[in-house]
């Protein structure tokens, strides 16, 4: 049985220019940006690696860089058809320097950061790696032996010497049976294996998915999460390129947090989004931007579909191994229908077959076989294992099985009855965990090559409700001798973060069938995790932070009584989806409500942890006058009392009357100068002069009703539907009326803010910000605050109206869309960049950049101790003319009414 439809090696042709074919991977971008160059390719602006490339990067500037940089990989020596290492953290540079790669003629191999360097050098030497694309940090410490090491940060200055424009063809003759990138994935041999991917599988792929199931359009925003050394990257990657949409890219710490994931999507407004579902399930937040949510990597829970689909969502699940270019079946999930692996893509032949290689009925378990294009080359150096897993049916006479080639998946499937396949298992030792595709015996054999080792085999058992790897060992002699510390630092070494097993559990003897098989099925429950690690003393909680973070890590981890100071990571098992459930746990406790996935990261004990958050809390309390998160009173939320249902009555109809007046008053003028029987145009011309004086008229009237209203603005705590929670309602609703958008990035909204009662320094530029309670914001001379900065200086929270100071020092920067909370200060010379959140009660140092939501200092800025440039000052007469701009500006919807006034106000006959 099959449901593709046969395409074949026919060539696919670029949709936009009908005469171009397209053969090459590199050449879906070129027809982008060639047809829109200045549309956004690339969106960093939310990430943590910005480098020159700054935030945002169109097709246009991303197809110059990459020429530049294919054409000084060709200058430093590298091959048309070569394998070209890619080391590069993410970043802008990570995918221009994946299209030079594909642009001067070579296969990118995508490597990692967090790989030991024992895996990267492995390899590097496997895969015949002679250059490499990297940056100096990672070049000094994993880029060992490589002959041509190229760092695109230290020799950016040469990079941009080349030039813009493509490589000639005749130069470079890419074919379509030529490589485009090969990835290594887990091997059964205890080291990884390169799969080889050639253009026309790749191209094919992108074009077939894009084109008849994930429809990208040009203004989608696409989520980049997956590691660049996974199948799943080309799928993020290439599909946006190819449509000509922008390519939103994550740092690896909101990428591990599904809590801080679902703010970065929904602030970065992605409308695609592929991920595994155990990240899918941290995400308790929904994301409204989502149209199109990709699933794969494991199998997906009904429950989470039915949470995650709505009507103006898809939800696909979707299936397929590496060796078959990324995805081979898909299936349209809805709440109420059983989840499936579906059916398979256009172009890609899926067939069910038993031991003697025929065809399963309906409802029988096969092994799951792909054909078609989408196939790999085979495997870097294993010809055996090529033959292996790559089977030629040279003899097969059945018009049912169309190709002469078939990939043998190693997973069990059944057809269902409405054609589409149902997932059932591995055949073999292969396990899939948190979208990772694992050979448990890759870790069996590192196990076994430990000192003390005389056998392993290694698990995936359920603990706390998350799948875990458990190791099992047998030692050569006393089991009490054997070193578990140092077992655990050889597999470090030799297997990346997601491969080293939770624990390690030593058994006199591994449990056996009848045949002499490893009986899995018998190996005992864990119960070493967190235990006899080193650096694992069993210290016990010493203090109340110390316990409460100890309870949860132990609902989180399963463990009974953690050390204090055992590492999360090393020693405990976690890893970054436990991380981001432990860090969301100990968020629904006030005292924890600013912790931060990183904050784990950096301080992964329970001891370092504690002693971190008791050190900010201190600092929190000096410049709150006492008052800290931890104690921090939680008050009942009182009753709106009659009278203030009364005040908030009167309150709405004086707001409907200001919203009112611009319209109201230049009629009233008009109306009235007509019946005394002034000439029409004359009292048009009048009423228009009034109509322009609304606006001014309107901000003195903001002005002077917060004066009379409120007075001067406290800081303090006030009680929700309180006399002066009315008053403070009131005024805020009066300054939602008045629109200061014309007034933005002028000198007139200083003034303006100034009137209101803020303290605000010379040469302060202020784009379209957001102040409430004026009287309690200071901002130093020299300073610059971007569009959408809120620097309103209240919050309402356990039924009280919290108000406090926000102080900004001179020289200072304020990002894009970022907001400050209570009691915050930016020193002199500080910065806080796009789409951050100071949390409540901090202080960036002076001369420091944070980022981030919450934000925190960023590792890759260097301090500034220089003063910025002093801003121009502006002249009276200047100030005036803004002042009339902003005038006419806000007059104009009203401006644009006046021809058919006149049509309706001027007599025909």
């Amino acid at each position: 049985m099959t449901l593709s439809n046969r395409v074949g090696d026919l060539e696919i042709k670029d949709q936009t220019s009908p005469n171009n074919i397209v053969r090459c991977l590199h050449q879906l971008f070129e027809t982008q940006a060639d047809r829109c160059p200045s549309a956004p390719a690339i969106d960093n602006s939310l990430g943590a690696m910005q480098r020159e490339c700054g935030g945002i990067s169109t097709y246009g500037e991303v197809e110059a860089k990459s020429n530049q940089l294919a054409h000084y990989l060709l200058r430093r020596g590298a091959i048309c058809g070569a394998r070209v290492g890619l080391l590069i953290p993410r970043s802008p540079e990570l995918y221009i320097a994946i299209l030079a790669i594909l642009k001067a003629g070579g296969a990118y191999v995508p490597l990692d950061p967090e790989y030991p360097a024992d895996r990267i050098a492995y390899i590097l030497s496997d895969c015949g790696i002679e250059t490499i694309l990297t940056i100096e940090d990672l070049a000094w410490e994993k880029a060992i032996g490589v002959v041509n090491v190229i760092c695109v940060d230290t020799q950016a200055g040469e990079i941009a010497l080349e030039s813009t424009t493509r490589l000639d063809r005749h130069l470079v003759d890419t074919t379509k049976r030529d490589l485009s990138y090969v990835i290594y994935t887990s091997g059964s041999t205890g080291r990884p294996k390169g799969v080889e991917i050639e253009h026309r599988s790749s191209t094919n792929y992108i074009q077939v998915v894009n084109e008849s199931v994930y429809q990208i359009q040009p203004d989608d925003r696409v989520y980049q999460g997956f590691s660049i050394a996974f199948d799943a990257s080309v799928e993020e990657v290439w599909c946006t390129f190819a449509a000509g949409a922008t390519l939103v890219v994550g740092s690896v710490e909101q990428t591990r947090s599904g809590a801080d994931l679902a703010l970065f999507l929904t602030t970065g407004r992605v409308t695609v989004l592929s991920c595994v579902p155990t990240l899918l399930a941290m995400m308790e937040v929904e994301v409204p931007t989502i149209r199109l949510l990709i699933l794969g990597g494991e199998q997906c829970p009904q429950e989470l579909v039915a949470r995650w689909c709505n009507p103006q969502r898809r939800v696909l699940n979707t299936y397929g191994p590496t060796e078959a270019t990324v995805v081979s079946t898909y299936q349209e999930c809805q709440p109420e229908r059983p989840i499936t692996i579906g059916k398979p893509l256009p172009t890609y032949y899926v067939y069910i077959l038993d031991e003697n290689l025929q065809l399963c009925p309906t409802g029988v378990e096969g092994e799951i076989h792909i054909g078609g294009i989408c196939l790999a080359r085979g495997y870097v150096g294993r010809p055996d294992l090529t033959a292996e897993k790559f089977i030629c049916l040279e003899d097969n006479k059945s018009l049912e099985i169309i190709p002469n080639r078939l990939y043998k998946t190693g997973d069990l499937g059944s057809w269902t009855p409405d054609g589409e396949i149902l997932f059932l298992g591995r055949i073999d030792g292969q396990v899939k965990l948190r979208g990772f595709r694992i050979e448990l015996s890759e870790i069996e054999s590192v196990l076994m090559q430990c000192v003390g080792v005389s056998g392993a085999v290694v698990a995936v058992k359920k603990v706390a409700q998350i799948e875990r790897l458990i190791g099992y060992v047998v030692s050569k002699k006393n089991p009490a001798e054997l070193d578990l510390g140092k077992i655990f630092d050889v597999l470090r070494s030799r297997l990346p973060a997601y491969m080293v097993p939770t624990s390690l559990e030593v058994l006199t003897s591994l449990p056996t069938l009848p045949s002499g098989k490893v009986d899995r099925k018998s190996l005992p429950e864990p119960q070493n995790i967190g235990v006899n690690f080193q650096g694992n003393n069993g210290r016990k909680p010493t203090n109340e932070i110390e316990t409460k973070i100890a309870i949860v890590w132990a609902e989180i981890l399963g463990i009974i009584d953690p050390s204090i100071d055992a590492d999360f990571f090393q020693e405990l098992g976690g890893h970054s989806l436990l991380a981001a459930m432990a860090v969301s746990k100990l968020r629904s406790q006030p005292q924890f409500q600013d912790l931060a996935v990183l904050d784990l990261y950096q301080h992964p004990t329970i001891a370092r942890l504690s002693a971190e958050l008791i050190v900010r809390w201190q600092h929190l309390a000096r410049i709150s006058g006492g008052e800290t998160t931890q104690n921090r009173l939680e008050y009942p939320i009182s009753k709106p009392r009659s009278i203030s249902n009364l005040w908030a009555t009167i309150g709405i109809y004086c707001l409907y009357f200001i919203h009112g007046l611009p319209i109201v008053f230049p009629y009233y003028i008009f109306d009235t100068l007509q019946d005394d029987g002034w000439d029409e145009y004359v009292a048009l011309g009048i009423s228009g002069i009034a109509l322009i004086s609304v606006y001014p008229i309107s901000l003195c009237i903001s002005i002077a009703l917060k004066w009379l209203v409120i007075g001067k603005y406290k800081s303090g705590s006030y009680p929700l539907w309180s006399s002066y929670y009315w008053r403070f309602w009131f005024v805020r609703q009066i300054h939602g009326l008045i629109s200061l958008d014309p007034l933005a990035g002028s000198p007139l909204l200083n003034i303006y803010y100034r009137l209101l009662g803020a303290k605000i320094g010379r040469d302060v530029y202020l784009g379209g910000i957001e102040i409430i309670a004026a009287d309690l914001v200071t901002i130093g001379s020299n300073t610059s605050i971007n569009d959408g900065a809120s620097l309103v200086g209240y919050e309402v929270v356990n039924g009280r109206l919290e108000i406090g100071r926000v102080q900004i020092g001179r020289d200072c920067f304020v990002g894009t869309s970022t907001m400050s909370g209570l009691n915050t200060r930016l020193e002199d010379r500080a910065r806080l960049g796009d789409l951050s959140y100071l949390s409540n009660n901090l202080t960036i140092p002076a001369g420091e950049k944070w980022i981030g939501s919450p934000a925190r200092l960023d590792p890759n800025f260097e301090r500034d101790n220089s003063e910025l440039a002093p801003i121009r000052q502006c002249s009276v007469l200047l100030k005036f003319g803004y002042l009339v701009g902003a005038m006419l500006v806000w007059a104009v919807p009203f401006i644009a009414a006046v021809p058919g006034f006149l049509l309706g106000s001027i007599p025909l006959f």
